[in-house]
């Protein structure tokens, strides 16, 4: 009997589909991500929200039926003691709940962050979770070279494209990406 594969949970905050919706305008990466049978895409009311403001939502085919929406929770009230009255209107502590709770369930997930305060917030607070956050960068790398998504050119050329948007990254995080791709390709463990 073949051994039967599950789908990776992630939690995302809204920079992550943002980034590839506006910032680097490539819907269709984003669709081949969040269509891979890899994963399923974990969002609360303020992220999908925020995901919806974007003027490219509509051309990602499925994605409000693709994230599944967590709402049920009120997350200002889990994690009030841990942010501001302003940092609780975004969609980062929604993501953080929605990880601590999965975390708390012993579920598998990636949890996608980019900011860095909240990131710092975590490390401090919830070190259990700090194995499963990456970035956004650090994500489409996992497209790559764990999840067969991307090829290595693929991936690559959707982070120089980060590098040349909006999008906030160092360029020392971002060339380390790239530089990981590489690697994998010359062993012959990326395609």
């Amino acid at each position: 009997m073949g051994a039967i594969n599950i789908a990776e949970d992630v939690i995302a905050d809204s920079s992550f589909y943002i980034c590839f919706l506006d910032d680097v305008d490539d819907p269709n990466s984003l669709s081949r991500i969040i269509n891979s049978q890899n994963f399923r895409f974990i969002g609360g009311k303020l992220v999908c929200s925020e995901i919806k403001e974007s003027k490219n939502c509509a051309n990602v085919e499925s994605l409000d039926e693709k994230i599944v929406d967590h709402t049920s929770y009120n997350y200002g009230e889990i994690l009030k003691p841990f942010f501001g009255r302003s940092e609780l209107k975004k969609g980062e502590h929604e993501s953080i709940s929605i990880a601590y709770i999965h975390s708390s369930n012993g579920k598998n997930f990636k949890l996608v962050l980019d900011d860095r305060q909240p990131r710092m917030m975590i490390k401090k607070n919830f070190p259990d979770l700090e194995n499963k956050l990456t970035g956004t960068v650090g994500f489409i790398g996992l497209c790559n070279y764990e999840y067969k998504i991307f090829s290595s050119e693929e991936a690559i050329n959707i982070l120089l494209s980060i590098r040349d948007s909006k999008f906030r990254i160092k360029d020392s995080i971002l060339l380390g990406e790239i530089e990981k791709i590489k690697l994998g390709d010359s062993d012959g463990n990326s395609n």
